[in-house]
């Protein structure tokens, strides 16, 4: 990977998980952080059962999987700016909030999505 290290993709409480991410999630996120040029700050992405529960995750959770990441966003124009790139490169499960874009490559889960936290 051009733009990211593996400990980003580790769980924060216990480390594990950097090698249980999916290689093609990886490529995309490589990629669409070319793509849009600003920097990409993974905020969460590979969680244990424990951290999942422990941060509200749902049961099933595409983090648990090492499925799914949320990038950092700053404002209106990164949050477009991520999201573009991600339908670029093909990912169609996305979860917009204020603070982070969420994405994941979950095939168990409805495709061609995207959905608003409160």
């Amino acid at each position: 990977m051009r733009y990211f290290k593996p400990e980003e993709f580790a769980c924060p409480c216990c480390g594990d998980g950097a090698d249980k991410m999916d290689q093609g999630l990886l490529q995309d996120l490589d990629a669409g952080r070319h793509m849009t040029g600003i920097p990409w700050v993974i905020n969460s992405a590979y969680r244990c059962e424990k951290h999942n529960a422990e941060v509200g995750g749902v049961p099933g959770s595409a983090h648990t999987k090492g499925l799914a990441v949320d990038i950092a966003a700053q404002g209106s124009r990164q949050r477009f700016m991520i999201a573009q790139a991600l339908l670029a490169r093909g990912l169609t499960r996305i979860g917009v909030a204020e603070t982070f874009v969420h994405v994941d490559k979950d095939t168990a889960k409805d495709q061609r999505v995207m959905w608003l936290y409160d």
